[in-house]
């Protein structure tokens, strides 16, 4: 009976080795890409932010020009055809930053609008049900200029969204961030209907921007963007931790000698928060994919580098269910004109698993990414034929990864 015990433990540690073995090219296994799909109008378009709903098939949110640019939100089923598409917004531009599910089964999109006389952005806020229907919009009053990028549902089906707003005049039409003066972070806390219960602001006489927000265990909120007031006039990560009114815990500035960004954050199983960006402070390239695990006090406890010799960009990070995390961006190689789709996955200290680039012959670009119920992953982004050609929702379909749910025996 002992022989035939340890016989069978001998065979369990055996195929656990085979599935983690590494190749003749010392890459581990990965998973594979089952479906690519883009979806054309008959102007611009582009993806987002993509989630894999629970009702079944993956919702990508973002924006399509018809008569100015508006919210596009599309559902798709397990194999990617269409199954509904709305078209959301006020009178004038309106783009999302990010879809969230809510507890209801619908969706609720935090972005950005210009009423087209006004000519100043509002942060907006945009609920459908799980149809697309709309059911609510709600744009923000300040009187100033702001947007928002990041939204989380609360315990009480209210919601907590961060941006920026802008204290200096106000953006004509066209105007990007780099000329306009006295921009913080926005904090907003809304009700289950979109309405504003209370606001907070950020910063100093330097630029804030606020990114990304998740809630911590303790009901407060984790804030992640970059600063201006960096070392020598360079911006740095910058992450705010709060209380469940704004009320401002501590502050902290990460990064080097030159310009580094903090594009989104959540919090880990683990209690600590992780942090994806891009720096070009470190790394071997000109800008490098940025990953920082920092505890609840704002404490700094690891950070990785991730790239080539080109530019390489993080913009959406999830937690794997072995603790380890997968980053979807953007990577421009030096050899290349067009850019790719760039997937790393991590064990739960931030050691590469493994890498992959998605190229479907064009300009492509990861803004999000989100893990199936299979274990598996949905990527959302923009794809063009050309680099100046007219920009299309892409959307990315990865099988069960393998990775997952093994004992890393090297």
């Amino acid at each position: 009976m002992k022989k035939i015990i340890v016989g069978f433990i001998i065979i369990l540690l055996l195929s656990i080795l085979i599935c983690r073995v590494k190749n003749k090219s010392g890459a581990t296994n990965k998973p594979e890409v089952e479906w690519i799909y883009t979806y054309e109008g008959l102007l611009e378009e582009g993806g987002k932010s993509v989630l894999a709903a629970s009702d079944g098939g993956y919702l990508i949110a973002g924006f399509k020009y018809i008569k100015f640019e508006d919210v596009n939100i599309l559902k798709v089923d397990e194999k990617g055809k269409k199954v509904w598409e709305q078209i959301e917004g006020d009178f004038g531009r309106d783009y999302c930053e990010e879809v969230l599910e809510t507890s209801d089964g619908g969706y609720i999109i935090a972005g950005y609008s210009d009423f087209f006389e006004s000519k100043n952005w509002d942060a907006m806020f945009i609920k459908v049900n799980e149809l697309g229907d709309p059911i609510w919009l709600k744009n923000d009053d300040s009187p100033t200029s702001s947007r928002s990028y990041s939204i989380k549902e609360t315990n009480d089906n209210s919601f907590i969204a961060v941006g920026y707003i802008r204290g200096g005049r106000i953006p004509m039409w066209g105007e990007e961030d780099a000329d306009d003066k006295d921009v913080n972070i926005y904090l907003l806390g809304l009700g289950s209907s979109g309405d504003s219960i209370w606001t907070k602001v950020f910063g100093s006489d330097k630029n804030e921007f606020g990114y990304s927000v998740d809630i911590d265990s303790d009901g407060g909120y984790i804030i992640v963007g970059k600063t201006d007031a960096g070392s020598e006039g360079k911006v740095d990560v910058y992450v705010i931790k709060t209380d469940s009114y704004g009320e401002e815990y501590w502050s902290k500035n990460f990064g080097g000698s030159e310009d580094d960004y903090g594009e989104e954050v959540i919090r880990t199983t683990s209690g600590d928060f992780i942090i994806v960006g891009s720096t070009e402070s470190f790394g071997s390239g000109k800008k490098d994919v940025y990953l920082l695990k920092i505890n609840k006090w704002g404490r700094l406890l690891w950070s990785k580098t991730y790239g080539n010799e080109g530019n390489d960009i993080g913009n959406s990070i999830k937690e794997t269910s072995d603790g380890g995390y997968i980053i979807a961006g953007t990577t421009y190689p030096v050899d290349k004109k067009n850019s790719d789709v760039y997937l790393i996955r991590t064990d739960s200290l931030g050691d590469t698993l493994w890498t992959m680039t998605v190229d479907n012959e064009g300009n492509e670009q990861g803004n999000s990414i989100d893990i199936t119920e299979e274990g598996g992953y949905i990527v959302g982004g923009s794809f063009s034929k050309l680099l100046y050609a007219k920009s299309m929702t892409l959307l990315v379909k990865l099988g069960p990864d393998p990775q997952t749910g093994y004992l890393n025996i090297e």
